[in-house]
């Protein structure tokens, strides 16, 4: 039995307009339950639902092991998982995330040619860059900040003066949302501008991951093989945001490299990350 096309034609939208500052959290939102597999099948919602779980792993079972102690006991848990150990023991699941969130939230897009369908609209290209990377700061975020915030909550419940402990730890709360975060955008923007180069979700993810674990072999020969100096260890692209976050918590410096020269590798990486997604989303760039 043949069919036959009978009509097509655009419909006019006759609902509510609520500017671009709604468009831009509609796109971040659904962009990123569809990265983390919204109405996607099972299997595209095993690791990232797996990773969130295992992240929040460190804190429930010092959580745990915290419970089963008696009180009388003297035990510092404190020292036993430091919040400024905690970013590095999870550094790993972090990066799988923004392996497999980044290219979600923008290969697709590529491959299908839809862009300057996006672009005529509320969302001009610098404005779908914005949303998309909110739509992948906010789920990386939920592995970088609250885990350490659960920690932290834990550890008030199980004080023997909650009071007490909130006020040794001064801003430790600010703090903690303020590391995570930077953390989050880190990733965000690098996982982002290397998928930006390529349609195909397979090769973007590779990339990232090529480059990530590249760079971290690169700081090791350089530092510790032919020793050429202990500086070049911030060449390790998922070291710069670990440490910077680290001492933001508390961590006293430790070895040669200074904290100033972290966070100037780290406002570096964030500025060519930036200038490389701005020049890829530019209007008629829809290849």
């Amino acid at each position: 039995m043949a069919s036959r096309l009978v009509d097509v034609r655009y419909t006019r939208y006759d609902g509510p307009r609520r500017g671009q500052l709604a468009a831009i959290l509609s796109l971040a939102r659904w962009s990123a339950l569809r990265a983390l597999g919204l109405r996607r099948g099972w299997k595209a919602k095993v690791i990232p639902i797996t990773v969130i779980v295992l992240a929040f792993g460190p804190a429930f079972v010092s959580l745990g092991i915290r419970a089963l102690v008696p009180d009388g006991v003297n035990f510092d848990f404190d020292r036993f998982l430091p919040y400024t150990a905690y970013l590095g023991l999870v550094s790993t699941l972090i990066i799988v995330f923004s392996v497999v969130i980044a290219p979600e939230l923008l290969c697709p897009d590529r491959r299908d040619r839809v862009l300057d369908l996006y672009y005529p609209t509320a969302i001009s290209p610098r404005l779908y860059l914005l949303a998309k990377v909110i739509a992948a700061v906010v789920p990386i975020a939920t592995v970088t900040v609250l885990p350490l915030g659960s920690l932290y909550l834990g550890r008030i419940a199980f004080a023997v003066h909650p009071l007490g402990y909130v006020e040794a730890q001064g801003g430790l709360p600010l703090r903690i949302v303020a590391a995570g975060t930077l953390v989050a955008v880190y990733f965000a923007l690098l996982s982002l501008a290397i998928a930006s180069f390529t349609k195909r979700r397979p090769f973007a993810m590779g990339a990232i991951a090529g480059i990530i674990v590249a760079s971290v072999a690169v700081a090791g020969t350089l530092s510790e093989g032919l020793g050429v100096g202990v500086g070049y260890r911030v060449v390790a692209l998922p070291v710069i945001p670990i440490q910077v976050a680290q001492r933001l918590l508390g961590r006293d410096r430790q070895g040669d490299v200074s904290t100033g020269s972290w966070v100037t590798a780290y406002l570096v990486v964030l500025a060519i990350t930036t200038v490389i997604l701005l020049l890829r989303y530019r209007k008629g760039d829809d290849r």
